[in-house]
């Protein structure tokens, strides 16, 4: 059974699981998940046993066409549960929401210091905090479970065991 590495409450995480399948090769799936990890771009990839932990990219620029698969995931951890057949995940967002609260704090100073009136601005800023990173989320999560999907779906190399039978779609 897996269970996460620590249960720390510091951070904001994201938490999910996929369904494997019936079969799959359990012992060769975390490396495999390394290995898409790093052809993704993951900064760096650790394997442990049936957990895989990796660290992401910074933010993409504005006006991006190609959305990172880490982006807004800061670091993130697998783990490979055989007894339920499910691959959790979790994610923290802290980056995220450090760059969220900064930029809407400079933004709440500028509106503070320009003839806006306190109501205002204190009724902007929540918005101005949760567009960006509601849709960072928004876009991310499900960008980073299709990734998910898709690594599963393909057959890990000849060194890693028999391939990885495609999930149906959910």
């Amino acid at each position: 059974m897996w269970s996460p590495r620590g249960t720390s409450r510091r951070f904001p995480m994201y938490r999910g699981a996929i369904a494997l399948g019936d079969e799959f090769p359990a012992p060769a799936l975390p490396s495999h998940l390394a290995e898409c990890l790093r052809a993704a771009g993951a900064w760096e990839t650790r394997v442990e046993g049936n957990r895989v932990t990796f660290s992401g990219s910074a933010m993409p620029p504005v006006f991006s066409f190609k959305w990172p698969t880490f982006c807004p995931f800061g670091r993130g951890e697998l783990g490979v549960d055989s007894a339920a057949h499910l691959l959790h995940y979790r994610l923290r967002v802290a980056h995220l929401t450090a760059y969220a609260t900064v930029g809407t704090a400079c933004l709440g100073a500028l509106m503070l210091a320009a003839p806006f009136h306190p109501l205002v601005v204190a009724l902007f800023l929540p918005l101005a905090w949760l567009l960006p990173t509601g849709g960072y989320l928004l876009i991310g999560v499900p960008h980073f479970q299709a990734f998910l999907r898709q690594s599963l779906a393909t057959p890990p190399g000849p060194e890693n065991g028999p391939a990885i039978p495609r999930l149906p779609h959910s």
